[in-house]
């Protein structure tokens, strides 16, 4: 019974906010017919400056260690921070729920 009800409440207001937001979304459409050209000339630009990344970092004589070893310091320092607060999360919500 409360199932029916929160998934008939669910339906209603994916419904009413699709109402709300269709406008919205035309004008977004209308205002921005080319935006995948746009997101194509990224990617183009993107795909021609990582075309010449190997030739850099050979002329500059960057070893494979050395470039293993800053992938590896930033790959480490980006991680970690986000884990050490999901964690916190995750241990505060515990907290939280249990009695």
């Amino acid at each position: 019974m409360i199932s029916s009800l929160l998934l008939g409440f669910f339906k209603l207001l994916t419904f009413i906010v699709n109402l709300v937001l269709s406008p919205i979304n035309l004008l977004i459409l209308n205002a921005f017919p080319n935006l995948n050209d746009a997101l194509n000339s990224i990617n183009s630009f993107f795909s021609l400056c990582f075309r010449y990344v190997p030739w850099v970092v050979d002329a500059l004589g960057i070893t494979p260690l050395a470039l293993n070893i800053v992938i590896l310091y930033w790959t480490f320092a980006l991680t970690v921070p986000l884990t050490v607060f999901v964690i916190k999360i995750a241990v505060k919500w515990y907290h939280y729920l249990m009695p």
